[in-house]
């Protein structure tokens, strides 16, 4: 397992949930239409409109549910107005940057051992976050308020941090429909591996007296695992090891299909150099297409939007399908995390395979760019010394009580990492081994740090 360490895996720093997250495996097929039928449709040009229009989920779906088929809408990407960010000088463009150029003060807030810090989000004023024992509300100071939904996931930790889990549904994926008023979540059967997009009313799971059980809740859609990110009025689904994108409705009805790329198909390997990376900002469903070096704004079901797009210059960043036909990785440049805040993109970008083994044998190197969004200067952090095994450079500490510092995660549009104190000592040994702050930590805690 350690050999296959990618830094976009390690932000989750949840013990329960890293031992739960190898099993969301790849597939390919979409729900209620195979590829071939939605294609098929999409070469005979069927009546298609030019946006979507709203439509609301059935109350409930029988699991051999069989969505309608065809595709709605004509595919638009946007390009016009894109931020070209060049690598390529960012990389030589080097210079320290600390805590006091991001914000004045250090917040730590403590989370429960067994909460899954990385399915963390806001809603109106409080927070959402998903536990071993349920979905709980937590308040701004991440305290639990009320348990929502309970989870019947059966977990079980022994000796060294290993984790097994024996059944019950893992929840993930959490999306706040703020103009519905609804809540939408993926929930995933850990012994069939079937999956449904669940959809409820947010006022329905304030007002229970008591946590909602999973199987009362009616709209659960059947999905595959390619489930991608939640949008307005419907979800994305990717096609693996390909350039392909499809939106789909609540009703699994598919609405757009989008192709990001040459359209080049490659086979699945156990661990990739990139993947899709999903976020949201500002109430917008954001996300990078792996291999492919842009970054996207959804607008609507049928209209993605370039935000960022990444310029390597003269070095080298293959496609997926170079990776698999043996291309030379080593010397590749490959980005493998983004946190977008109110002031600066944070991306990490490596050249070469990260994993345990390639740091062990320095075959890896690891650097860390800030895109500044007012001035915009795009720089990079200095390296880790090339005398220790390569690490990924962190912001200097030079605020109060705090420690050196590379986010994962963006609250209230500002920089925040979740972490525990081994998380900090396996990454960053050189880094953290004389800071103080550190040793005061607890092991048993974990910790949301942000930065205002």
């Amino acid at each position: 397992k350690k050999n296959g360490m990618k830094r976009r895996c390690c932000y989750i720093e949840s013990l329960f949930l890293a031992g739960i997250i190898c099993l969301s495996a790849c597939g390919s097929k979409n729900p209620g239409v195979s590829k071939e039928e939605l294609k098929k449709e999409f070469v005979k040009g069927r009546t298609q409109k030019d946006s979507p229009v709203e439509e609301s989920a059935p109350s409930e779906f029988a699991e051999d549910y069989q969505a309608p088929p065809g595709i709605k809408y004509q595919p638009r990407i946007m390009t016009e107005g894109a931020i070209v960010l060049n690598v390529e000088s960012a990389l030589k463009n080097v210079r320290p940057f600390r805590l006091s150029d991001l914000g004045k003060e250090v917040n730590y807030k403590k989370m429960e051992p067994r909460c899954d810090g990385s399915s963390l989000i806001r809603i109106d004023d409080d927070f959402l976050v998903f536990a071993e024992d349920g979905l709980w509300l937590l308040d701004r100071d991440f305290e639990k308020k009320k348990m929502l939904v309970r989870s019947d996931l059966k977990v079980i930790h022994s000796g060294g941090g290993s984790v097994k889990v024996e059944g019950g549904y893992f929840l993930r994926d959490f999306y706040y429909d703020s103009a519905k008023e609804q809540l939408r979540f993926t929930c995933q059967n850990m012994k069939t591996g079937k999956a449904h997009l669940v959809v409820t009313p947010w006022a329905e799971l304030l007002a229970s007296p008591q946590p909602v059980e999973l199987k009362s809740i009616r709209s659960k859609l059947p999905i595959d695992r390619n489930y991608l990110f939640s949008m307005p009025d419907g979800y994305g689904m990717r096609v693996s090891c390909s350039d392909e994108l499809y939106t789909m409705g609540l009703k699994g009805d598919t609405l757009c299909h989008f192709v990001l790329g040459d359209n080049e198909r490659y086979k699945a390997r156990l661990f990739e150099a990139e993947g899709d990376i999903v976020y949201y900002y500002q109430g917008n469903t954001m996300f990078y297409h792996a291999y492919g070096g842009k970054i996207y704004r959804i607008k609507n079901a049928s209209t993605l939007e370039v935000a960022y797009k990444l310029d390597f210059g003269s070095l080298p960043h293959l496609t997926g399908a170079r990776v698999v036909g043996g291309a030379d990785v080593g010397n590749s440049y490959f980005l493998t995390s983004c946190v977008d805040t109110d002031r600066f993109l944070f991306l990490s970008i490596d050249k070469g395979y990260d994993s345990i083994n390639a740091r062990k044998n320095r075959s890896v190197k690891l650097y860390s760019l800030v895109y500044d969004k007012r001035s915009g200067e795009f720089f990079s952090l200095p390296v880790v010394s090339d005398k220790v095994n390569p690490e990924q450079p962190l912001i200097i500490a030079d605020l109060p009580e705090s420690l050196p510092f590379w986010p994962n995660r963006s609250i209230e549009g500002n920089p925040a990492r979740f972490f525990s104190k081994s998380s900090l000592l396996e990454l960053y040994p050189a880094q953290m081994r004389e800071n103080g702050q550190v040793e005061k930590l607890s092991e048993a805690d974990n910790i949301w740090l942000i930065i205002k």
